[in-house]
């Protein structure tokens, strides 16, 4: 199946000001349709019950857990990398790639795992 996902903790907030969502994927994203999900555990249930997706869309900061830990999508960006390490290399679609659209400054940095797995993977 090929589809985007579009991680963020903030997807279906909206803000009192404007009224308007605050990380609308369509306001964002307009080229693309996307599933939306808002932690790593429902992106990964996602992704094991409908397969990789082609393209990810990335939030970085997701909130804190019940003890006060922050919560980045870090997390989902080293499963997707186990996963497909796991399954030689056969479980990130050919085509894969991601954006980043978190105003985290070490957001890309964070999450270039992919980017480094992507050229290794691909013998760079």
């Amino acid at each position: 199946m090929n589809y985007n996902l579009f991680i963020d903790d903030q997807i279906d907030d909206i803000d009192t000001n404007t009224g308007k969502a605050i990380r609308d994927p369509k306001i964002i994203d307009p080229c693309r349709e996307y599933v939306g999900v808002k932690t790593v555990e429902e992106a990964i249930s996602h992704i094991i019950k409908n397969g990789c997706p082609i393209f990810i869309s990335f939030d970085h900061d997701l909130g804190l857990d019940s003890s006060g830990k922050p919560l980045e999508t870090t997390e989902l960006a080293k499963w997707l990398v186990e996963k497909d390490l796991d399954e030689s290399g056969k479980f990130l679609p050919e085509g894969f790639s991601y954006q980043v659209h978190s105003a985290n400054v070490y957001a890309e940095n964070n999450l270039g795992i992919l980017d480094r797995y992507m050229k290794f993977k691909q013998g760079a």
